[in-house]
């Protein structure tokens, strides 16, 4: 996975942007709006985000709960969304915050990039599966195989992408 050569200075302030307030934010949702150039600058800063986080947003002991809810029938969002809900609420609050802002950019890119609302959750997929390793990091390499061949990761973080209104308020983050 290749991220795209950027300004150094325009990352560094991507990422003042990105650590702020809702103003902030809301720069950032401008430049995504903006054009592709801009998107790729923030690509690169999710990136260098992700890569300094001393361990991942979710814990290996939480993987039970993405086999649950993977394990969902694909057509009931209900009881997929159950089972994600329950997973978020065992993260730590700060985690979580984190978690549903970055769910919160991903959507509005995913949104973006479509070019049809059908387009969406091919859109969503492809962010999920660029992404989805920062999330989990499963410890041992026999469980990080195990999950990568199922999708596990990259599914359930492209349902969170899709389903993020309705998470978000059931999980009662603000972003």
């Amino acid at each position: 996975r290749d991220i795209v050569d950027v300004d150094e200075k325009e990352t560094e302030k991507m990422i003042k942007q990105f650590e702020g307030d809702k103003q902030s934010r809301k720069k950032i949702e401008k430049l995504i709006r903006r054009k592709q150039e801009d998107a790729m600058v923030v690509a690169a800063v999710l990136d260098r985000y992700f890569v300094c986080l001393p361990s991942p947003l979710f814990e290996e002991t939480l993987c039970e709960y993405f086999i649950d809810a993977q394990e969902q029938n694909e057509e009931d969002w209900q009881a997929v969304k159950t089972c994600i809900v329950e997973l978020l609420l065992k993260v730590p609050v700060r985690n979580r915050k984190v978690i549903m802002r970055l769910l919160s950019f991903f959507r509005l890119a995913a949104v973006n990039r479509s070019e049809s609302p059908s387009n969406i959750e091919e859109v969503a997929s492809e962010i999920g599966q660029a992404f989805c390793s920062y999330f989990w990091r499963p410890e041992s390499a026999e469980d990080r195989a195990k999950y990568a061949e199922a999708g596990v990761f990259a599914s359930l973080l492209t349902k969170m992408i899709i389903g993020y209104a309705e998470l978000s308020a059931a999980v009662s983050v603000s972003v």
